[in-house]
């Protein structure tokens, strides 16, 4: 099973992150972003799985660690992991507007299959925003998501750069309406790699966007 970070400027929380999952078993595969764009998760993920060699993927944000051991990442056709993360109490962050089952960000976890055929993330969410909640409408075209309740210790960080937040928002409305452009989506996913270094506790994949 791969265990995918999308990463950029980072340092504090990867080095907590690969220590917490040290003994975990999971083949690591940190995708760096080494250009001047805005961050793009979604097509750091995408790349992950171009990189990787599994029958299974746990795409995993490098701020969150696992509470209660590992078991919550047993395989599945796709589930959200990350239902209770400390940053919103141990609660899920759509409860207080009235909706559950939506959340999809943090720790997401897909047979390869499965990505396959939901195509993967979108390429075009750049910034902060938007990218889970696009893919989740994209998954449930094809599957039932197994929303599960794993707790997470958040680290902190600094505010997220919301310049893309409203353009992200729109995008998600337009693809969820429309559907997803053919010219999108994880076969449609290009990019440049730099190097790809593996030790004996993750692969370090550093890519051009």
């Amino acid at each position: 099973m791969n265990l995918v970070i999308p990463y950029r400027n980072r340092r504090s929380h990867l080095s907590q992150f690969l220590n917490h999952y040290r003994e975990s078993g999971f083949d690591i595969f940190i995708i760096e972003q080494c250009d001047d764009k805005p961050f793009n998760r979604g097509k750091l993920l995408n790349i992950g799985v171009f990189e990787g060699d599994s029958d299974y993927y746990i795409f995993h944000d490098v701020d969150m660690l696992a509470v209660d051991g590992f078991e919550i990442y047993s395989p599945a056709e796709v589930a959200h992991l990350a239902g209770r993360a400390s940053q919103f109490g141990y609660k899920d962050p759509y409860i207080k507007m009235g909706i559950q089952g939506k959340y999809f960000g943090g720790v997401t976890l897909f047979s390869k299959a499965a990505f396959e055929k939901c195509d993967g993330y979108s390429n075009e969410f750049w910034g902060w925003g938007s990218e889970d909640d696009e893919m989740l409408n994209q998954v449930r075209k094809h599957y039932e998501v197994e929303f599960r309740p794993g707790r997470f210790r958040s680290l902190n960080h600094s505010p997220a750069d919301r310049s893309f937040h409203n353009k992200n928002i729109l995008l998600n409305l337009k693809n969820t309406e429309f559907g997803r452009p053919e010219t999108d989506g994880l076969k449609a996913c290009k990019y440049e790699l730099i190097s790809k270094e593996k030790t004996n506790d993750f692969t370090w994949v550093k890519v051009k966007l």
